[in-house]
């Protein structure tokens, strides 16, 4: 399945979440797949599309990257 992760950075500040990418990765679990990504031209909010069959595995990942986000909204886009 497909889904969207949404992050929205404070202030328009997405520097931590580069920073995280850059020298962490995505830090996946075995399971999720990374798709693509990108951040608005406002620096506001990150959009990435990820893959995964278990929903488990991309909830507990987004709650490990909660340090660089004001908030995170997971919709699924596909089966």
């Amino acid at each position: 399945m497909l889904f969207m992760v949404i992050e929205w950075f404070e202030g328009n500040d997405s520097s931590l979440f580069t920073r995280r990418v850059r020298d962490e990765g995505h830090g996946l679990p075995e399971g999720l797949k990374y798709v693509a990504s990108w951040i608005e031209p406002s620096f506001a909010r990150c959009f990435q599309r990820m893959e995964c069959d278990d929903l488990r595995l991309l909830q507990a990942w987004v709650l490990q990257i909660t340090k660089a986000a004001q908030a995170h909204s997971i919709e699924k886009i596909a089966k």
